[in-house]
């Protein structure tokens, strides 16, 4: 009773490691159908009890639109990540729905591979977020490429460390060459390398909608970098990058600096921990004095010192857009860092507002 009139009470309900039985689960879900469900947005659950029987108390929300998002839930597996689907189709929702299932140890196979195909081609879904579920794997990937060869009504996929390989982006690529839906896309933390990245950058070519592009952790060296550069030349959309932890070197950073050049729509790039040295800052410098959209630059984690330093800031006087710039742990010395701090008191100068060199401080002009 405690727990039903709770769930009256709160806008956004969140539960979190809370070792709910199903009767409590039932209890929660009543309170929230008892009360206007225009206030509740989504309700979060970590907990690694919630079983097929839960999910399916839990299916009187997807009914309402009331988003429901499973983090560790250990015992869908293959089959609730099923129950789950045939719940959604059964309903026929007129608003899409969203499936957020992290680190549910859920494997999609061709029991529940098919249903989730069809229910992406049906504009069923609008946001798909299986991060941390290794059990998506290639096979996975097949059927979400598939039904993203149709435009749906799906805008965000999120498929980190799902055990997804050269042959995994491939397909997932596919489906993406005509989509014109999807506008944010995560795959970072998948082993899928140089290949895998020059099928993503096949698709940049093509697509103009994904707008959000996150590969971090993904194996890359300088032929991904390449292949991901020569898209990023013909694509408009992509306004967020997201490259780091990747090996791309200072020739990964030759073909992003030639990228920046002529690319238009990038706003956001993070290459930290890249492998960069002075010279790879001074490839990269070389592409932000000719570009005008870039607002947020992240080179961290790379042995720049003074010399890219130098380069970096050379690049600011030139490039009127960029407005933050994050250079933690690139090894540079007093002079290094003073010499781009004088860019953030003169500011006929340069655009630059926010420039941070150490995690736990920040120098900021507003």
């Amino acid at each position: 009773g405690k727990l039903t009139a709770l769930a009256t009470m709160i806008q956004e309900p969140r539960l979190n490691l809370c070792n709910l039985d199903n009767l409590c689960i039932e209890y929660f879900t009543r309170g929230l159908l008892l009360e206007d469900t225009k206030r509740v947005i989504s309700v979060h659950i970590a907990d690694p009890g919630i079983d097929e029987v839960g999910i399916k108390i839990l299916s009187e929300l997807f009914c309402k639109g009331i988003i429901v998002l499973l983090v560790g839930c250990e015992l869908i597996a293959a089959r609730g990540f099923l129950t789950i689907l045939e719940i959604i189709e059964s309903i026929k929702a007129i608003i899409p729905q969203c499936i957020v299932l992290k680190w549910c140890k859920v494997e999609i196979n061709d029991k529940n591979g098919p249903l989730l195909q069809h229910l992406i081609k049906q504009n069923n879904l609008r946001y798909l977020d299986l991060q941390g579920n290794e059990g998506v794997g290639d096979i996975g990937a097949q059927f979400i490429g598939r039904g993203l060869k149709k435009s749906c009504s799906l805008t965000h996929i999120n498929l980190e460390e799902c055990n997804i390989t050269p042959t995994g982006a491939r397909r997932i690529s596919n489906g993406l060459k005509k989509n014109t839906s999807v506008k944010s896309l995560k795959l970072s933390c998948n082993c899928f390398g140089d290949k895998g990245a020059a099928c993503i950058g096949e698709v940049l070519e093509n697509n103009n909608t994904i707008k959000e592009l996150e590969l971090n952790n993904c194996r890359l060296f300088s032929k991904g970098a390449e292949m991901i550069s020569k898209g990023l030349e013909h694509n408009k959309s992509v306004k967020v990058l997201d490259l780091s932890y990747n090996d791309i070197g200072d020739e990964g950073a030759a073909y992003i600096g030639e990228a920046l050049k002529c690319n238009t729509s990038l706003e956001k790039i993070n290459l930290s921990s890249c492998c960069l040295s002075s010279e790879g800052a001074r490839h990269v410098s070389i592409g932000l004095k000719h570009n005008k959209s870039v607002k947020y630059l992240n080179l961290s984690i790379n042995r720049l010192e003074d010399k890219g330093a130098d380069f970096i800031g050379e690049a600011i006087k030139h490039n009127q857009t960029l407005e933050e710039l994050k250079v933690t742990v690139c090894f540079m010395t007093y002079k290094g860092m003073m010499s781009l701090t004088e860019l953030l008191v003169c500011r006929k100068v340069s655009s630059i507002r926010r420039l941070i060199f150490f995690t736990d401080y920040e120098r900021i002009v507003s």
